[in-house]
């Protein structure tokens, strides 16, 4: 083929160049206005960004500057006075003027279209001159959204018909709340509406830009359904507010586009269909959008005088190149037929030399141009190929190879350039598609100075055939010795002379140390059965080359980490004529470890004294060990083959046995008591645990069941049960006895000692002089029994663990300030002196229940009075690190050694029989020791016949601050407040008229105003017809309500809420008090109370009452 064909010309090179060049400018022009454009536009979005800030600031300082006003009117004296005046007398000429003058100035300084005055309701009450207008219905029902916090609303836009202009003008609803002076009311009473003209100045602060373009302009638009409406006055649209509307969601129209409240740059066409660039903004006080807008023509008008002036600069080099490239092309066209008649010539030329060689060849011959394309044929390359010399001609020699290796052609050509000679393998493809392999013979030849290719093409496709097929041979050979699980070593004779990487792993070795080693050399040299190793192998590796396949077992050394246990299977192979050992070494270590573990497991089941069974996953047994014989009555062979439902009872329902089965065959493990039957029919309770057996897929394969018999633990366990109960209910009983108990001997008490103290009042000692001896003496008695009493509910309660205390942080001096001086003329009495060394230490803070601290102090020193005769009791105190210790110290008789560790025993006392010298019952210094330990302390005691004991108590230390904290709370607490009646009147509330009796009397002797009922019914009469002060509030009331009921009744009423009522009750038990007081009583006084209890109780709440009266 000629130049012409082969070669692009000159001229193409022109016209390609040319238009290369074209495209560059007209890209380069592009780019540069697409540059300029994209900046101009980017200023623009800045500018609008700007605008729409400021404007939109315009918008919202608009709307704050009238809330602000509205605040101001609320806060106003003269707004209230004025309009809440006119509110409440609406027809009052005179509330008219004041409204008039009010609203006709607000009207002339803010130019409002008018005003008028609303009641409550939003129903006009007062309009200002002669405008007709009402509030709109839209504005009424939002006026719910004025109160106190915000007392202003504006409404949206509308349009009024001016009377004046004749026009329909703009405006908006500013309404303001009318509140009362009174801050509780939140809301308005009446509204004061003022119509604002946004065109006075709403509409001025917009479109404050428009000098900077002559297109530019701020709209504001509201949302009217789905359509939007343009809400000012607009420049290219007359009379446009609320009357130019467009649908939501026209793509191309900034503004149409509104959906949320989000601030963006758009570019569409605007209301009069020009093409324009907006900043959108949001204004959510009022619901509007703000749009600022400019023409998009007028934006880029710059950049497209700089794409005209472009534009004709390059039409003119076009042409100017055009008329360049005519001449150039002319020239050319002569140059290129002179080389096509070149080419000719020689092409002839080779033609006639090897016309005669390539015939008779016996290879395919190839001779090839420069260019890669085919010049010459033999007859031997139509046959191999399939073409015709016609075809072959000028055919491209990269066509006659097969697609994939057409890449390489260009490569080989140039190493054959290189070294002037190649012969290489590659694929060539025939005429009808079939691939075959050619072994290619190339050199580089020149004709009349012309480069050729010159080559001869062997079919190489059965050769090719025949050494693939012995290389897929060899490996899929070596890809079985590669991926066998167990070790493989290949032997000449005893040497090692390959082997896989399973043998490496196994012997944890590198393949340069073990090829070319004897495989006894990794043996170890005595073998467990005490054959030595070096003797053994050689005579199996000599029965395996006589063609025997030997089978043994052997141990081996492995580096590092001591010997192992092999299965060795020897057979012969043979390799290009050679015969070799093949050696498979597999490890049997673990398995012989399983099978040592399985003996052991399956010894272990055979022999525990727990029922095991095993199942598959359907619930058919697989195994039962003798245990399960033993307890159940069924043999192994009965069992097996059969499900678990043999031992069925029916004590189970469908759901126990469904559930069971759902959590195992989830994966988990099931525990559960059933009751199952034997062989015999006997039930027996079994205590069973379900587990799945997983194999190393995770799947579960079988269910193990471990069993026990726990009929007798079950029965023990019910026994202990029923024996609990009873205790409980034993405690039960104990506790409602001593309840009652303390009940039914304090009532009775109450009205006892409450006489004792009026009589022993009313007798006149000239008359009886034995009276102080013989009422000292029955209430003496009356308390040991009061005292005796409370120390048995005591015991109950801390042997029931019901003891409950109330801690909290107290001053150790508070606490034992007025202890000892309660105890003096007792100790006075015996003629013993008392001591009180408590203020010889710095204060310190303890947390402990104040009641029954006293009470434990109160019984140290009353048994410390009672076993001195003679010598002197003293109190003391001393700190030892974190702790306080509070000692009472006497002279008495001591206690004796034996008896110590009885001490803090409830009932026992160290003067025990019938013949005691002292009286008591024996539990004071019990309780004591309890109480003690209650409050998180401890006693001891040091003691010395004769001489006299020290008793010892040791408290934490808290922090004073947390103390004080508290100390100031309960002060808090403790100050009520006073009732100042000129005559108290107390409602009391007792069923029992001896105790009613009792009380009446004091009431009557401190000059207080009484009213007596029995029951709660007649106490709710009296409460509406008379005005107590104080109810005493028996709590066991028998008939109809009882006190805690009638109480609550009482509170439920309002006018009743600020009586205090006192818990008035026998019932002493621990915690009741606490009980009445979390309740709501106001206090607490426990039966049998003296008259000194109850008139400081009285005093406690009728304070300023009983003093005025007195």
């Amino acid at each position: 083929m000629s130049k012409k064909q082969t070669e692009p010309t000159p001229k193409n090179t022109l016209l390609i160049i040319f238009i290369i060049f074209t495209l560059v400018i007209l890209g380069l022009e592009y780019f540069l206005y697409y540059f300029e454009s994209n900046r101009i536009v980017d200023e623009e979005i800045k500018n609008l960004s700007s605008v729409a800030m400021t404007e939109e600031n315009n918008v919202i300082n608009w709307y704050n500057d009238f809330k602000e006003k509205a605040v101001l009117y609320k806060s106003s004296t003269l707004f209230r006075k004025t309009f809440i005046s006119l509110v409440q007398d609406p027809d009052n000429a005179s509330n008219q003027q004041y409204a008039a003058e009010f609203l006709r100035l607000e009207v002339n300084e803010k130019h409002f279209v008018g005003a008028f005055v609303c009641d409550s309701t939003g129903e006009k009450i007062y309009n200002l001159g002669t405008l007709k207008y009402s509030l709109r219905p839209k504005t009424k029902n939002d006026l719910y959204k004025i109160d106190s916090e915000t007392p202003s609303h504006i409404s949206e836009m509308d349009l009024l018909y001016d009377e004046k202009t004749e026009y329909f003008v703009p405006y908006l609803e500013f309404v303001i709340g009318i509140f009362p002076s009174d801050e509780t009311y939140s809301r308005p009473i009446g509204y004061v509406v003022f119509l604002i003209n946004p065109r006075e100045d709403l509409f001025k602060l917009l479109n404050t830009w428009v000098k900077q373009k002559s297109t530019s302009e701020s709209m504001i638009i509201g949302i009217d359904g789905d359509e939007i409406v343009y809400l000012n006055d607009l420049r290219y649209v007359q009379n446009s507010v609320l009357r130019l509307k467009a649908k939501i969601g026209v793509e191309q129209i900034p503004g149409k586009r509104i959906s949320t409240a989000q601030k963006g740059v758009y570019e569409g066409l605007d209301y009069r269909g020009e093409k324009v660039l907006a900043y959108t903004t949001f204004i959510p006080q009022m619901n509007w959008y703000l749009v600022v807008k400019v023409d998009k023509i007028e934006i880029l008008a710059n950049a497209n005088k700089i794409l005209y002036l472009l534009s004709g600069s390059i039409v003119l080099i076009l042409f100017l190149i055009i008329i360049i490239l005519g001449v150039l092309w002319k020239r050319e066209g002569i140059e290129t037929l002179k080389k096509d008649l070149e080419v000719q010539r020689t092409q002839a030329m080779l033609s006639q030399k090897y016309q005669i060689v390539s015939k008779y060849a016996n290879d395919a011959f190839l001779l090839i141009n420069k260019n890669g394309q085919i010049a010459e044929a033999n007859d031997k390359a139509v046959e191999m190929y399939g073409y015709t010399h016609q075809e072959l001609k000028n055919m491209p020699v990269m066509l006659l190879r097969s697609p994939e290796v057409r890449d390489e052609l260009p490569a080989v050509m140039e190493s054959i350039k290189r070294s002037g000679g190649l012969v290489y393998e590659t694929v060539h493809q025939h005429k009808n598609g079939t691939r075959f392999h050619v072994e290619i013979s190339a050199k580089i030849i020149a004709i009349d100075g012309e480069i050729f290719f010159v080559g001869i093409y062997r079919n190489i496709e059965d050769r090719k055939r025949v050494e693939n097929e012995l290389k897929e041979s060899e490996k899929k050979f070596h890809s079985l010795f590669e991926q066998a699980h167990d070790a493989i070593l290949i032997l000449r004779k005893d040497e090692i002379i390959d082997c896989n990487n399973k043998a490496l792993e196994l012997f944890n070795l590198k393949k340069d140390t073990v090829i070319n080693k004897k495989i006894i050399d990794l043996s170890v040299p005595t073998q467990p059965d005490g054959v030595n190793s070096r003797e053994s192998f050689p005579e199996k590796l000599q029965k395996t080359m006589r063609g025997q396949s030997v089978l043994f077992d052997w141990q081996f050394n492995r580096k590092h980490s001591g010997h192992f246990d092999s299965e060795v299977s020897l057979n012969t192979v043979t390799i290009k004529g050679e015969t070799f050992i093949q050696t498979i070494i597999r490890d049997v270590t673990e398995k012989r470890k399983s099978l040592e573990m399985m003996k052991k497991l399956t010894n272990a089941f055979q022999n525990t004294a727990e029922m095991m069974l095993i199942t598959d996953t359907k619930g058919v047994i697989e195994y039962a060990n003798p245990a399960f014989e033993k307890v159940t009555g069924y043999s192994a062979e009965e069992v097996i083959g059969k499900t678990p439902a043999i031992l069925k009872s029916d004590q189970q329902s469908p759901e126990f046995y469904k559930d069971l089965w759902e959590t195992i065959l989830a994966g988990n493990s099931w525990h559960g008591i059933l009751v199952n039957k034997k062989k015999n029919k006997q039930l027996y309770t079994e205590e069973m645990i379900i587990s799945p057996i997983r194999n190393e897929k995770n799947a579960i394969i079988s269910f193990v069941a471990v069993k026990k018999d726990v009929s007798e633990r079950i029965k023990g366990e019910e026994e202990v049960k029923r024996a609990r109960f009873k205790a409980e209910e034993s405690d039960r009983i104990k506790s409602n006895f001593l309840s009652m108990m303390s009940h039914e001997v304090r009532t009775p008490l109450n009205v006892i000692l409450g006489f004792l103290d009026i009589i022993k009042n009313a007798v006149n000692k000239e008359a009886f002089p034995e009276k102080d001896h013989f009422f000292d003496m029955i209430n003496r008695n009356s308390k040991r029994l009061m005292t005796l009493i409370n120390d048995i509910i005591d015991v109950s309660r801390i042997e029931s663990n019901e003891m409950k205390l109330t801690l909290s942080n107290q001053s150790l001096h508070k606490l034992l300030a007025n202890i000892t001086s309660e105890f003096e003329l007792s100790a006075q009495a015996k003629g013993l002196k008392l001591v009180d060394d408590i203020n010889k230490i710095e204060d310190v803070f303890v947390r402990v229940d104040d009641t029954r601290f006293q009470q434990v102090l109160s019984n140290l020193l009353t048994n410390a009075i009672k076993f001195t005769l003679k010598g002197k009791i003293t109190v003391s105190a001393k700190t030892a690190g974190s702790n306080v210790h509070i000692f009472v110290k006497d002279t008495g008789i001591g206690i004796p050694p034996e008896f110590r560790p009885h001490l803090f025993e409830f009932f026992r006392q160290a003067d025990e029989g019938y013949n005691r010298n002292y009286e008591g019952a024996g539990l004071g210094l019990a309780i004591s020791y309890k109480l003690v330990k209650l409050m998180n302390g401890d006693m001891k005691v040091d003691s010395e016949v004769g001489k006299g004991s020290t008793f010892t108590i040791t408290f934490p230390i808290v922090d004073e601050s947390t103390a004080i904290e508290e100390e100031v709370k309960e002060l808090e607490l403790a100050e009520k407040e006073k009732i100042a009646s000129a005559e108290p009147t107390v409602l009391i509330v007792e069923d029992n008229q001896d105790n009613s009796y009792f009380v009446e009397v004091i009431l009557h002797k401190l000059g207080i105003r009484y009213y007596s009922v029995p029951g709660a019914n007649e106490a709710f009469d009296y409460l509406k017809q008379y005005k107590f002060d104080l109810i005493l509030m028996d709590i066991s009331l028998i008939t109809g309500m009882n006190g805690e009921e009638a109480f609550k009744v009482i509170r439920s009423n309002k006018a009743y809420e600020h009586i205090p009522i006192i818990a008035m009750t026998a019932h002493a038990m621990l915690g009741d008090r606490d009980h009445f007081i979390s309740v709501g009583f106001d206090d607490y006084i426990s039966k049998p109370f003296t008259v000194e209890q109850l008139t400081e109780m009285l005093f406690k709440f009728l304070r300023e009452g009983l003093e005025q009266t007195a």
